[in-house]
């Protein structure tokens, strides 16, 4: 792998295009700012992407599992008044 090119953060902004024709060519590349690296650049591929994992349950799962959980604490009712209470299924 190539040694990463560094840009200066106006000259990438100026050049953004360059800046991601390079990153796919040579890899990585770093944005500098007043000599500090602030940011790198890097090819999609070369990174594996996550996918979000969906639980419908999630919340309710963790607010069951809390460690406040059946402690008793009250919370007080924001609603605003006239507004109807929803039943939620759980």
């Amino acid at each position: 792998m190539n040694t990463p090119t560094i840009w200066q953060s106006h000259e990438a902004k100026t050049n953004f295009d360059e800046l991601l024709e390079k990153t796919l060519a040579e890899g990585n590349q770093i944005i500098v700012r007043h000599g500090d690296p602030v940011a790198m650049v890097v090819p999609i591929p070369k990174i594996k992407v996550a996918k979000p994992k969906r639980h419908v349950d999630s919340l309710i799962t963790c607010l069951l599992n809390s460690p406040l959980a059946g402690s008793g604490i009250e919370l007080e009712d924001r609603r605003q008044p006239g507004s109807e209470r929803r039943e939620v299924a759980l």
